[in-house]
C-alpha cells in the first residue's frame, strides 16, 4: 500500500510524464489503449477495416501479433532498474 504522499507524487509524475509526452509528440498514431479517445476498440476497427480494404484491392495482407501480458514477469528486474 502506498503512503498518501507518494500517491500524490505517483500522480504529479504521472500528468508531468504524460503531458510531456502529448507535448513533444512523442507518440505514434498507432498507439493505443492509454490515450484518451483512443481506445483499443478503435485499433481493433481500423485493423478490421484495413484488412476488408486489402481484401477488396486484392492486396496481399500480413500481421504479426504479440502478446506482452506476461512480459514484465519475465524480465530480469535488477538489469530493468539498472538501465532506468
Amino acid at each position: 500500500m502506498l503512503t498518501s504522499l507518494s500517491k500524490i507524487l505517483e500522480k504529479l509524475i504521472y500528468n508531468r510524464l504524460f503531458t510531456h509526452t502529448f507535448k513533444s509528440d512523442i507518440l505514434v498514431d498507432e498507439q493505443y489503449g492509454f490515450i484518451p479517445n483512443i481506445s483499443t476498440e478503435i485499433a481493433s476497427y481500423r485493423l478490421i477495416n484495413k484488412t476488408v480494404v486489402a481484401m477488396n484491392n486484392k492486396m496481399s495482407l500480413g500481421g504479426v501479433f504479440c502478446d506482452l501480458e506476461k512480459a514484465f514477469d519475465y524480465i530480469n528486474h535488477k538489469i530493468l532498474l539498472d538501465k532506468l
